[in-house]
Parts: structure tokens; sequence; C-alpha cells
């Protein structure tokens, strides 16, 4: 019991005696990160891979006190997934051969998050978490047969107009003057369907590292 006192006393000084602002910063932010489809959506014995993802757009956030706030970004992501299997190919469809499948994937992203800062001095971590919702752009689906089979390049045109997920995280932020820098360890679940990939209902999964700059 003594060391749960000692440790909650612990953290709530470091909170009291942060460096964070108070009021509305808003900056600019970008990352890179990896995405994975979070089903088997092909043929039995198929790979699902993660492929790289990238995010960069605006973010903002407003402090009610030094300790406590909101976030909201609006970005442009870029994410997807990779498939590798045996199918059959070619015109007749007898051609069996290994094939890689490439998702790309585009959204608007808006994400809102609730926000702690703990820290001592100028340097401090963040811990976010929050609902967001993403705007379907584009999605593209490439193939690639190690054979004879002819590749191909297509739009999926099964995807959700939008799709609601859920963003947890932790950052370190640096307060110089009235700027903020910080480095964003952040995931990101579905909520819900992208929508149907090789008639299976699927969702993609992320996680980003990111920097930002509020100013």
């Amino acid at each position: 019991m003594k060391k749960h006192i000692l440790l909650l006393s612990g953290l709530l000084l470091l909170t009291s005696l942060s460096a964070q602002f108070k009021g509305f910063k808003s900056g600019v932010t970008a990352g890179v990160g990896v995405s994975q489809f979070s089903d088997n959506v092909n043929e039995p014995g198929a790979k699902v891979t993660n492929s790289i993802a990238f995010e960069a757009g605006m973010t903002s956030a407003f402090h009610f006190t030094k300790n406590l706030g909101l976030g909201l970004d609006v970005k442009f992501v870029s994410m997807g997934s990779r498939i590798e299997g045996r199918a059959n190919g070619g015109v007749l469809g007898t051609n069996r051969e290994d094939y890689r499948d490439t998702y790309k994937l585009s959204y608007i992203d808006v994400p809102l998050y609730a926000k702690l800062n703990i820290g001592l001095g100028n340097l401090y971590l963040s811990l976010f978490a929050g609902p967001s919702t993403q705007f379907s752009l584009k999605s593209v689906r490439e193939r690639d047969w190690d054979g004879d089979n002819e590749d191909f390049e297509k739009e999926i045109k099964s995807g959700e107009a939008f799709v609601p997920a859920f963003n947890y995280g932790i950052g370190l932020h640096a307060k110089a003057a009235n700027h903020v820098f910080y480095l964003n360890l952040r995931a990101q679940v579905q909520a819900d369907e992208l929508g149907q990939i090789n008639n299976v209902g699927t969702k993609i999964n992320s996680s980003f590292l990111s920097v930002g700059y509020l100013f």
C-alpha cells in the first residue's frame, strides 16, 4: 500500500510540475509506419504481410490545463498490405502460378485525441487516445505473377467511403519558448471493415512513428 501511495504521489508531482502549454496551438506532422490486413483475405495457404505506410498533414492541440487537452489532426495517409499465394491464371484460368498482390489504400484521416501530459520542465510525455474517421480516396490492387501469366493493376470498387477507427499511443514532447516539438508512437485499429477484398470483409491496422511541430 505504501508503495502505491508513493507511486501515485510521484505521478501527481510530475504532473503538477509539467511545463506544458495552455490554450491552442497548430502545426504540421509527418510519419512513417507499417500496415497490414487483419485477416487472411485470399485462398487457403496465402500469406498476408505488411506494407510501408506514410502520413502527413496538419496537427493541432487545445489544452484546458497544462496537463489535460484535446488533439485534432487532418492527414493524408497511404497504407496497404501484401498477399502471397498460389492461384490459377491465364486466359482459361488453368495456369497455376505463385503470385504477389500489393494493395495500396489512400485516405484522409481525421483523428480526435484526449491527451494527458506528464513531465518535468520542458520535456514531458503525452499519453493520448481517441476515435478517428478515415475518408477513402483510392484503393488499388496490383498482381505480379512469377511465371507467364499477365500482371495487372486495377482499382478496388468494393471499399467503404469512410471507415471508423481507434487510435492510441505515447509521445515525447519538448517545449522551446512558444514552440513544441514531438515524437509520437501511435497504433490505429479500424473499428469496422474497410470493404471486400477477394469477397472477404477485412480491416487494416497500422502503427506509425511520427514527428510534429506546434507553434
